[in-house]
């Protein structure tokens, strides 16, 4: 008899959690799909106001879509074994992320990479092996019978216009999003993150009841062993202000599945590396602001990547405008965290 009533116990604690949990659990933002700022309605998203006048873009000749700029600069190709090895730098030179392959020949021999991403304003090293060896006399033979190019390159909404075709010129830098087009999202806040029972389906089922009800049935079906894994998931806020800095960073870099900087790095303001390669850097604070998002930006431009992530309990009503900034004055992809999205929904970086 008290085995049953513990069993009853048990299963309603593991049901409260798994409720808690799903309740808790958040979603990409619809207003902003996650980005954390929507077009300023002041300036229409073109960053300045008054008298003002649309040109065609530059960049995309008024068409709305380009093909993006992305080429080998440079290769080199060895022989071993019988395999020839092309190795080449591939820079991209539009500001935002483009998906593509790398083709290499050697003698009429040749192979390509699957689809891989080019990251925004930077050089990307690659590497083809192709099953041939030719004979060659002298490196520049060998170099002349040899090519490397970029394939499967797609055209992409030009991010400069943003597939309209035009910009604005003249007037003023609009005040209310300071010229950048872009302002904070009302609904999230910023983060682009909001709690699954806000978003609702057109019968108005909150997602967050659908989520604990599946909830329920995986507690039913795991037992004493999901509970185990939810339990030992339940850290909070509180508990984490405890930690030292050492643990707490540890804890946030786990939960990326990412791993610690080295030395070198963390004299750069970079804590770790997420799951992804991406820069992190971790605040165990309230408020971060501005002067820290640009602060992690120059770390971003000296590591010479284009991605990156900060994670601190709260951050202030500034943040988003420094990656904003960030992100019209660079090219710079910053994520913001806190630590509530870590704890109730793990998305590795």
């Amino acid at each position: 008899m008290k085995n049953k009533i513990f069993t009853i116990i048990l299963i309603g604690l593991l049901v409260f959690s798994c409720l808690e949990l799903a309740l808790a659990a958040q979603v990409k933002c619809p207003t902003c799909k996650g980005t954390g700022e929507v077009k300023c309605p002041t300036c229409k998203g073109t960053g300045r106001v008054g008298d003002t006048q649309e040109v065609a873009c530059d960049a995309c000749g008024g068409t709305g879509i380009l093909k993006p700029r992305v080429s080998v600069i440079t290769f080199t190709v060895s022989q071993s074994e019988g395999v020839s090895y092309v190795t080449g730098t591939v820079k991209n030179r539009e500001t935002v992320d483009v998906e593509g392959a790398v083709t290499a020949s050697v003698g009429g021999h040749s192979n390509s990479t699957s689809t891989m991403t080019f990251p925004a304003e930077s050089e990307t090293s690659v590497t083809v092996s192709i099953d041939y060896v030719g004979t060659y006399q002298t490196t520049q033979q060998l170099m002349m019978n040899t090519k490397m190019s970029v394939t499967g390159v797609e055209e992409i909404t030009c991010p400069y216009c943003d597939g309209t075709g035009t910009i604005a010129q003249g007037g003023e830098i609009c005040t209310k999003c300071d010229g950048t087009g872009y302002v904070v999202c009302q609904t999230c806040g910023g983060t682009g993150y909001v709690d699954s029972a806000l978003v609702t389906q057109s019968s108005d089922i909150p997602w967050g009841t659908i989520g604990a009800a599946v909830a329920v049935v995986v507690v039913i079906v795991g037992g004493i062993g999901i509970f185990m894994v939810i339990k030992k998931r339940r850290v909070n806020e509180k508990t984490l202000r405890r930690y030292s800095t050492r643990e707490f960073n540890d804890w946030v870099l786990s939960r990326l599945e990412g791993k610690a900087a080295a030395s070198r790095d963390t004299a750069l303001g970079i804590d770790g590396y997420s799951a992804s390669g991406y820069p992190v850097a971790i605040k165990q604070a309230d408020g971060i602001g501005m002067n820290v998002i640009d602060a992690f930006a120059s770390s971003l431009a000296r590591n010479k990547t284009r991605n990156g992530v900060i994670v601190a309990f709260s951050f202030g009503s500034d943040a988003v405008r420094g990656k904003v900034r960030a992100k019209t004055n660079y090219g710079l992809n910053i994520e913001m965290l806190t630590v509530e999205d870590l704890i109730f929904s793990k998305r590795p970086i």
